[in-house]
C-alpha cells in the first residue's frame, strides 16, 4: 500500500483499494496526487475512520468518482 495509507486500518486500506478499482472500471483512474487529495478530503470531512469507510463504500456503491457523505433517511 501507499505511504499515504500509513496509520490507516486494514479495513480502510481494503475499502480504499476497492474504491480505486471502481474508479478504474468507470474509466476515471486517479493519479497519485488525486489519491492524496481524496484522502485529505476524507480527513477534512471526518476524522472518524468508520465514517470515512462509510463514505468510500457509499461512493463505490453509486460508482461516484468524488467523495460524498452518505445521506440517511
Amino acid at each position: 500500500m501507499s505511504d499515504l495509507l500509513k496509520g490507516k486500518s486494514k479495513e480502510f486500506q481494503e475499502v480504499f483499494k476497492e474504491y480505486k478499482i471502481m474508479r478504474n472500471k468507470i474509466r476515471k483512474p486517479m493519479t497519485d496526487y488525486a489519491e492524496k487529495l481524496i484522502l485529505k478530503k476524507l480527513d477534512k470531512i471526518s476524522d472518524n475512520e468508520d465514517d470515512q469507510i462509510a463514505m468510500l463504500e457509499y461512493c463505490i456503491m453509486n460508482s461516484w468518482q468524488g467523495i460524498y457523505s452518505p445521506k440517511y433517511n
